[in-house]
């Protein structure tokens, strides 16, 4: 199995900062200087993001007043702040595992077996990507990948603010169908999600998890990038 890296930070990730982490995660395994899968899981601060379907920044219905950033990834319009908690997967796919369908398939399923071993029955939407609960949607999945290795990943709703998905459509839907997990299972705690999530994550992915790592941005900023300063 090939090994696996969980990165778990606390504290808030600036988008922008986040992304550049990543595309240096990506550029290491690229030139073989990281030879492990990468799954990190943080929280953002507030912004939007566009994706890049052709639709995404007509789905921008007005503006709250908060950062918006356009990102390569798939997908539509989505939001992040301090109530989801986001994951990124990093992973080197082999040739048997070059179906990014499938790969997002995967990320659905490791999140639904998470939920499942606390008593939550999630469910997929037939053509939409994401993680329902009751009908209500509350995890957006959209990914990018270079040279076959994957970045960005998904958001999970707890206590993310829906008055500002009334500002949009996200991922093109109607606002009203986004919700928390702290209204539906108010129950369920981020703290059990971050503990359970990396074996389902690994698990289904056929990833043999090496390490789990505990600190703030910054140390972990600084753990990867020591004195370089990333462009």
């Amino acid at each position: 199995m090939k090994p696996l890296k969980v990165l778990i930070s606390s504290g808030l990730v600036p988008y922008e900062s986040g992304l550049e982490t990543q595309l240096e995660i990506l550029r290491r395994k690229k030139s073989g200087e990281e030879e492990a899968d990468v799954l990190w899981l943080l929280s953002h601060e507030p912004v939007i993001t566009f994706g890049a379907s052709r639709d995404s920044q007509s789905n921008l219905i007005k503006d709250p007043g908060i950062p918006k950033v356009k990102v390569s990834r798939g997908g539509d319009i989505t939001y992040h702040d301090p109530g989801q908690v986001t994951g990124y997967l990093l992973f080197s796919l082999g040739e048997e595992e070059r179906n990014l369908h499938l790969f997002l398939n995967k990320i659905e399923k490791s999140l639904l077996s998470t939920l499942s071993e606390a008593g939550i029955t999630g469910h997929r939407e037939d053509g939409k990507t994401g993680v329902f609960l009751d009908q209500k949607k509350i995890c957006s999945i959209g990914i990018a990948c270079r040279h076959w290795i994957t970045y960005h990943g998904f958001s999970l709703n707890f206590k993310s603010d829906m008055s500002v998905y009334g500002a949009m459509n996200p991922c093109g839907l109607e606002s009203t169908l986004m919700a928390n997990l702290s209204e539906l299972r108010q129950e369920y705690s981020r703290q059990e999600f971050l503990q359970s999530y990396p074996e389902y994550c690994a698990s289904i992915f056929s990833r043999k998890i090496e390490e789990v790592v505990f600190q703030s941005y910054e140390d972990l900023r600084a753990s990867l990038f020591g004195n370089q300063v990333c462009e």
